[in-house]
């Protein structure tokens, strides 16, 4: 009898079918993503240069919006085990290897999670080819939504070991785990989602302690992100603009007509426009999973919503939400955006990740009907058809996340300059400049932009719109830029070390006066006097060394929390592990 775990034979089905899903990114292996990729990407370098260039841990990012935290980004996701692979391979190398790698973290949460359901073998392949095989991430990843699928990926987990917690309580801290890997995946918004579901679905199931535990224990476990990310939110919040968000279609849900086509709407791609679609494009609205996979999951939920209360409240929940055409038609919605962290999701439609999920929990208990009755030739037979389907529409998406041509530039000494692109996301550019040792301060998609638009650095120059860098000399003066480190007053200062946490400089001047540094002031950096504005410090008449140190508490107690939390778990799992008799 077959393992109810994952076998080799069945993991290999599973690779083969991501590699048929996401083979579009591999044709040209150099290019870089477009649209949210540009953010992402920079992260990645930004992390791995304070990494493998400074040796320190990737804290402050200087190159995006005159100087932002890196680590406390809640859209970050350098601390996912998989960036290891960026470590190793470069950013775009290992993004593109990531993506395969939570396809398949996905996949194989599924299929064991059917399995712990009692579903046979070719069932639970059809639930895990049903939900992952989904347009819903192959259009997110090709946006570079990249914490919405890695959060995604983990929804199963979630929910296997919240279910073998019932007998085996250590089960719920696991639980936990995988909700804290969705906090290290940059998906923090999304995950708020996912809780919001698992809280349901622990009422349906009466396992409000094995929730509560979980997310103790995420808490816990995440901390080292998780109270520098909270830090950064409190100080810069992720403000709405309606009339912005309204104008892009993104109070809107689904209407049944729009519901029906997002299922089994046999053409989606991220950059088209749905004529009728409330002017939003597909990669907010693709919940693929074709006619064969709607109606195995309606047969599924036909004969088992009784045995399975809970995950129908799950998905029922995401379902009320996403549908509804406005705020009027919604009331659950409204009530949301008048709630405290709530009122920062500004999407709707995303809650159908949690019907997604459900159905396709459901679609392998409409495929084990067949199953059950001997026919398990008829069951392949339907898996591939299924798996077919869904590849032939899904992969599409793919062929346009990764188009743009990289462009080389020499790498200089650290400046900033302004960029003009709207909005620093479509063209690449953030993490081109990045690479260049150059930080643009009119990047768009960090959270201090998005909350109040500061960028207290004074620029360089300027790079001209629909253009883009080819050399520095090409920069156009703005007449204003003193240096990265400069006096209020006359006298010099220059750089002796500089790295993203860590910053020298030698100061020489006749009075006592004052050195800025043009970043942003955080409060984690130590050496600076208080300021919300610029990064600055008042020095004495004569020549001195001045030393500015980016580390901040959150982080420290943060880490403190997490290790201490994780030895816990060690010893603990240690003192259960069974003890062999020597012979």
């Amino acid at each position: 009898m077959m393992s109810k775990g994952v076998n080799t034979g069945i993991m290999f089905v599973f690779l083969i079918l991501t590699l048929a899903l996401t083979h579009p990114i591999f044709r040209d292996i150099d290019n870089i993503g477009a649209r949210d990729w540009d953010t992402v990407e920079q992260h990645s370098e930004a992390a791995r240069i304070s990494l493998l260039e400074y040796h320190q841990p990737p804290l402050w990012n200087p190159w995006m919006n005159g100087g932002v935290p890196l680590l406390a980004d809640p859209t970050s996701d350098i601390l996912t085990p998989l960036y290891l692979l960026n470590i190793v391979f470069g950013t775009i190398y290992g993004l593109k290897l990531q993506i395969v790698a939570w396809y398949m973290v996905g996949f194989a949460g599924t299929y064991v999670l059917c399995r712990l359901l009692g579903l046979p073998e070719v069932s639970s392949m059809i639930g895990a080819a049903t939900f992952m095989l989904s347009s819903y991430h192959s259009l997110h990843w090709t946006s570079g939504h990249y914490g919405f699928c890695a959060v995604a990926a983990l929804i199963p987990w979630m929910f296997y070991f919240h279910i073998k917690a019932k007998n085996k309580p250590v089960n719920a801290v696991f639980a936990g785990i995988a909700l804290a890997m969705g906090i290290f995946a940059g998906g923090m918004h999304i995950l708020l989602l996912v809780m919001t579901g698992l809280f349901f679905y622990a009422v349906a199931t009466r396992s409000l302690r094995v929730f509560v535990t979980s997310v103790v224990s995420c808490a816990l476990f995440s901390a080292v992100k998780l109270l520098p990310a909270v830090e950064y939110l409190s100080e810069f919040p992720r403000q709405m603009r309606p009339l912005w968000c309204q104008g892009l279609g993104m109070w809107w849900g689904y209407s049944l007509e729009h519901l029906y086509y997002g299922l089994v709407g046999s053409y989606q791609l991220s950059g088209v426009w749905y004529t009728n679609f409330h002017s939003s494009i597909w990669d907010e609205y693709g919940v693929y999973i074709g006619p064969i996979g709607l109606i195995l999951a309606l047969a599924g939920i036909l004969w088992r919503w009784r045995q399975n209360r809970g995950l129908l409240v799950f998905g029922l929940l995401g379902l009320s939400i996403a549908v509804g055409t406005d705020q009027a038609n919604n009331p659950i919605w409204t009530v949301l955006q008048n709630l405290p962290v709530y009122s920062s999701l500004r999407v709707p439609s995303r809650w159908m990740l949690l019907a997604l999920f459900a159905l396709s929990v459901f679609a392998a208990y409409g495929a084990s009907l067949l199953e059950a009755k001997k026919k398990k030739i008829l069951v392949s037979l339907v898996f591939l058809a299924l798996a077919a389907d869904m590849i032939r529409v899904d992969y599409l998406p793919f062929t346009e996340a990764f188009v743009l041509k990289p462009i080389l530039m020499e790498k200089g000494p650290f400046i900033q300059v302004a960029s003009t692109l709207h909005p620093g996301m479509i063209y690449g550019q953030v993490y081109q400049l990045t690479l260049a040792n150059i930080g643009d301060i009119n990047h768009k998609n960090s959270l201090r932009a998005l909350s109040c638009g500061a960028k207290n650095a004074v620029p360089y120059g300027f790079i001209p719109q629909y253009t883009f860098l080819m050399n520095r000399s090409e920069l156009l003066l703005n007449g204003i830029y003193r240096g990265e480190a400069y006096l209020n007053y006359r006298g010099e200062a220059s750089f002796t070390y500089w790295s993203p946490n860590r910053i020298l400089v030698n100061v020489s001047t006749k009075n006592p006066n004052s050195l800025i540094i043009n970043q942003n002031y955080d409060k984690g950096w130590m050496g600076s006097n208080y300021s919300r504005s610029i990064l600055w410090r008042e020095v004495p008449a004569g020549d001195s060394t001045v030393t500015f140190t980016y580390l901040p508490v959150s982080f420290v107690i943060g880490s403190l929390i997490s290790v201490l939390s994780a030895l816990v778990l060690y010893v603990h799992l240690r003192k259960k592990r069974p003890k062999h008799r020597k012979r």
